[in-house]
């Protein structure tokens, strides 16, 4: 019998694509809500309505702080289609089971915003009434996939999604810890990495350094040298080298990438140093102002001199950053 079901769900998913290209708006969400009630009835018969019409699926109580319309939360996201087939994940083990898995990307909580404008309504719909630690499945129809705000759970139904985002998904969250000030957050965390890893150094406006070897000899500014380096996330992962040994120990080697020292220019600003042809991150060219001749430093620095609330494929968002770099010879 379930069989049958089985496959007659499959049957409405075939309408529901196939009615949702020639009907007017309304009739496709109409026809999408048929296509959700009938694959809840297959797969999640006891799934739970909520919010603004996202269906509850599966869920493990956290024991730590409650979600209170906080600006940011720390969490792990996979996001799957209804036939199972996973979109997207930031879990590690998940994306090595999948064959997903690239070194050169981050996996790992990430700090998500939950302010106004930035998260999705059905996303924020997920976390009310979770606790730290906690993990939730949910099935979020497509006009909830918005940032828009309507007044009730009718309006958002006749919300008109992007054509090319007009499906229902499945998303998986893992709330790692709730965040009420995202700067305190990360001053904290780097702070305490500072202090355990190089006592001593003085922090300013969020930028310290340390020499490991000593210049000898000032480089004016303007000058153009080559250096060498590498750069890492806090818990030590290499997301960047010109080392081709270095990159090849961490897996993140690239044949399109060409290895080797890379000339450098220092400048009166920071937004003035340049790598190659390019311009940097703001703390990475400071970095580049503090060196001398032969010398090799290591330097650290908050994500508002790197890349921000953003982040990158390999770089998570309020991520501080460590650059090791040394001025070499040209080879």
């Amino acid at each position: 019998m379930k069989k049958n079901l089985i496959y007659t769900v499959l049957a409405l998913a075939a309408v529901f694509a196939a009615s949702c290209a020639k009907s007017n708006d309304k009739e496709s969400n109409e026809d999408e809500l048929n296509y959700i009630e009938a694959w809840l009835k297959v797969n999640h018969g006891d799934a739970v309505k909520a919010g603004h019409g996202i269906y509850i699926l599966d869920e493990k109580d956290g024991n730590g702080s409650s979600y209170n319309g906080e600006p940011y939360v720390y969490v792990v996201r996979t996001i799957r289609t209804l036939d199972g087939t996973i979109i997207s994940t930031e879990s590690e083990e998940l994306a090595k089971r999948i064959g997903t898995f690239k070194e050169s990307n981050y996996y790992g909580p990430k700090m998500v915003s939950m302010q106004q404008g930035t998260a999705l309504v059905g996303i924020s719909d997920m976390f009310d009434g979770m606790r730290a630690g906690g993990e939730r499945t949910a099935l979020i129809p497509s006009w909830l996939l918005t940032e828009k705000k309507y007044d009730n759970a009718e309006e958002y139904f006749k919300h008109v999604p992007d054509k090319n985002s007009k499906t229902p998904v499945i998303y998986t969250i893992e709330l790692q810890q709730v965040c009420p000030d995202v700067n305190r957050w990360e001053t904290g965390i780097f702070n305490n990495f500072v202090s355990k890893n190089y006592p001593g150094v003085t922090i300013s406006e969020g930028f310290g350094h340390k020499i490991l070897r000593a210049s000898t000899g000032d480089l004016e500014k303007g000058s153009t040298f080559y250096v060498n380096y590498t750069g890492r996330l806090l818990n030590g992962k290499v997301f960047d080298t010109t080392i081709e040994d270095t990159a090849k120990v961490y897996n993140i080697w690239s044949k399109s990438k060409k290895y080797g020292p890379v000339e450098a220019r220092n400048a009166e600003t920071d937004s003035e140093v340049t790598l190659g042809s390019n311009k940097v991150i703001t703390g990475f060219a400071h970095a580049i102002n503090c060196l001398g001749k032969e010398s090799k430093i290591v330097s650290f620095f908050m994500s508002g001199l790197g890349y921000g609330a953003n982040g990158s494929a390999s770089i998570p968002p309020f991520s501080p950053l460590i650059f090791e770099i040394e001025v070499v010879d040209k080879k």
